[in-house]
């Protein structure tokens, strides 16, 4: 645990510690009035919210200049990180976050955040769940964070790509000590798309860990214009400039043991292509059952239970039961896919 400052040595921070959000804008209007209404939503007494507007040619000014409290600063565009630089420096709050545009906070997350962060324990970076929404905000599905351990966030692009359990923190629903930002400095100006994975993995290097609370505390909108919607495959590149960087600063030792640790992990990838395999087969099991095909039905579920017996030979097995049964009833308990 870093222990350069006075938190470190059991001092707590402020009981109510003011929050400093930071936004960067580019001809996003459109949703910024949710995302500066959703931190008033957080009912929370002490806080700033700035807004960086990288000279938008839509009505970005005109939404910001309807609320008193937010701090609007317009500057020329030199990209999504440079602008967060600048609201960063301007921020005066305990704990940092920087919301895009697009994106909005579920309530109560100022105030869970400010119950968990807590320097003296280790608690400098909290991160919590994240609930995937469309364009017009109806529900996708929730992204859920958890622990980030060093050498899965350092594999991230080799993870994405091969199907495996990636960790990386859902930028909205992060928040650090303002001390963070103060020991690991700005982000990388230069990066466009992986400015949030670079940081992740610079605060782990120096000793920070993410506390993982199990609770939604924001909703990342996915819409046409955004990074995410055209593709992760447009992240790859960013992303493995920056695991190359961190992996030559390795130790021998360490990028030795970088090594072993994929070699083990493509089996879990393995396993987690066949598994997928094997879903995409029991969806059409089930889609059979009720179309009332039991020849087919059971043709998908032994599709199902070669690609990943694991999880599908139960399945199988009552497919089996009700053709030797004629396709009656189904033993009591039975899955009923």
């Amino acid at each position: 645990m870093p222990s350069d400052t006075p938190q470190s040595k059991g001092a707590r921070p402020p009981a109510r510690p003011k929050f400093s959000v930071v936004t960067g804008c580019y001809n996003q209007g459109r949703y910024l009035a949710a995302n500066i209404d959703s931190v008033l939503a957080q009912d929370y007494p002490a806080f700033e919210h700035i807004v960086i507007d990288s000279r938008s040619t839509d009505n970005t000014r005109e939404v910001c200049e309807r609320y008193a409290h937010v701090r609007y600063i317009c500057r020329d565009d030199a990209g999504q990180s440079a602008a967060l630089n600048t609201g960063f420096r301007e921020a005066t709050g305990d704990v940092i976050a920087w919301l895009n545009s697009d994106d909005y906070y579920e309530p109560g997350a100022f105030h869970r955040v400010a119950a968990e962060l807590d320097p003296g324990a280790g608690r400098w970076i909290v991160a919590g769940d994240a609930r995937m929404v469309d364009e017009d905000g109806r529900h996708l599905w929730v992204l859920k964070n958890g622990p980030v351990p060093f050498y899965r966030l350092l594999h991230h692009a080799h993870l994405y790509q091969a199907g495996g359990r990636t960790v990386m923190p859902c930028q909205p629903s992060v928040f650090f000590h303002r001390r963070v930002l103060e020991r690991l400095g700005e982000l990388e100006p230069d990066l466009g798309r992986a400015m949030d994975y670079e940081y992740w993995l610079r605060a782990l290097v120096n000793g920070y860990t993410f506390a993982y609370c199990p609770q939604i505390f924001s909703n990342y909108r996915l819409h046409a214009s955004s990074h995410t919607a055209k593709g992760y495959d447009t992240f790859l590149d960013e992303w493995t400039r920056v695991f190359e960087r961190y992996y030559a600063a390795l130790s021998p030792a360490r990028r030795l043991y970088a090594r072993c640790w994929w070699r083990l992990v493509t089996v879990e990838c393995w396993g987690r292509r066949r598994q997928a395999t094997a879903e995409r087969y029991l969806d059409k099991a089930r889609a059979a059952r009720r179309e009332g095909r039991p020849g087919a039905r059971f043709r998908y579920l032994a599709a199902a239970a070669a690609a990943a017996p694991w999880i599908s030979g139960r399945m199988l097995a009552t497919a089996c039961w009700n053709l030797a049964s004629g396709g009656g009833r189904e033993p009591e308990g039975a899955d009923q896919s």
